[in-house]
């Protein structure tokens, strides 16, 4: 009974190493796809994407600041703003080419994202096989 009891104990012990180790190394994976993560996405926002659509991001934003003020003080500006509907129309055309430049601009590191997350899934499924071998064996031998 002794030498049962201790060689269960062992097998115990064996596999509460074993699921240290992969516990260690699926840590030190994930560390390593956070950081690579990170990596693709500054090259995708420094390369990928031009600067000239950061700079139309930025009008785009600095825009729609200065679009809601004057739509704040539009009421008092009623009669300024008949007299300047030609310069209205063009930056409306502005606006929409902004507005399509910015969806270019998010469509490309959303694609970016989901291909980062199916990888991510893909992986996390791999690693919760690869613990329910190792875990399905330990629970065999332990049977």
């Amino acid at each position: 009974m002794l030498v049962v009891k201790s060689s269960s104990s062992s097998s115990v012990v064996v596999v509460v190493v074993v699921v240290v180790v992969v516990v260690t190394v699926v840590a030190i994976v994930v560390l390593v796809i956070a950081i690579v993560m990170l990596v693709a996405i500054v090259v995708v926002v420094v390369i990928v994407i031009p600067p000239a659509v950061v700079e139309m991001v930025v009008v785009a934003i600095v825009m729609v600041v200065e679009g809601s003020k004057s739509d704040s003080s539009s009421s008092s500006s009623s009669s300024s703003s008949s007299s300047s509907s030609s310069s209205s129309s063009s930056s409306n055309i502005s606006k929409s080419r902004v507005v399509v430049v910015v969806i270019v601009t998010l469509a490309r590191v959303l694609v970016v994202v989901v291909i980062l997350m199916v990888l991510e899934v893909v992986y996390v499924v791999v690693v919760v096989v690869v613990v329910v071998v190792v875990g399905g064996g330990g629970g065999g031998e332990k049977g």
